[in-house]
């Protein structure tokens, strides 16, 4: 589905929704797709109306604007969309997992805290093994890209090799 291709994308990379971390509390962070845009206009019409007004300050032109248009995706939105701006919100946790799934070969995994229950003599009691949440919705070809693209990043010549210098990237899986 074109049309909606960034939100489901999103949504297929665990973004959006629970990672399902052994810890209490978690949120799952926006992923604003169309649905969210007509609610969250409908739900901010009236002060927008109220506000706004055609030639008057940067603000109210905004407002004004938000008022008659406010529910449609506009070419801003995609924008923030695709650098993770605006209205996206993700947890560092969700970015770490689909990072990880990235480098595994394309599987979600729920994270946990910890990999083993020790009892004090030092005895693995429980392993916690890992939970297979998903898949990418992506190739093994675009695995392997977006992996050679991050990689470059902190190699010499990648715009953060200044702050990896010395790190050992050819050591690490």
């Amino acid at each position: 589905d074109a049309k909606n291709w960034f939100y489901t994308t999103a949504r297929d990379f665990g973004l959006g929704a629970e990672t399902g971390i052994d810890l209490p509390n978690e949120v799952k962070g926006r992923i604003p797709d169309r649905k969210w845009k007509q609610d969250f206009w409908k739900a901010n019409k009236d002060a927008w109306c109220k506000e706004g007004k055609k030639g008057g300050t940067y603000v109210q032109q905004i407002a004004y604007e938000s008022c008659l248009e406010g529910n449609q995706l506009k070419a801003y939105d995609s924008i923030n969309y695709a650098i993770g701006q605006g209205d996206v919100l993700v947890t560092p946790i969700q970015m770490a997992t689909a990072y990880a799934a990235i480098s595994n070969g394309g599987t979600l995994h729920a994270p946990t805290v910890g990999k083993a229950v020790i009892s004090p003599d030092g005895k693995t009691v429980q392993e916690i093994k890992p939970k297979v949440t998903g898949k990418l919705p992506v190739n093994a070809q675009t695995i392997k890209d977006l992996d050679k693209g991050l990689r470059s990043v902190v190699e010499p010549g990648g715009t953060a090799a200044w702050r990896f210098g010395g790190w050992p990237q050819d050591k690490i899986p």
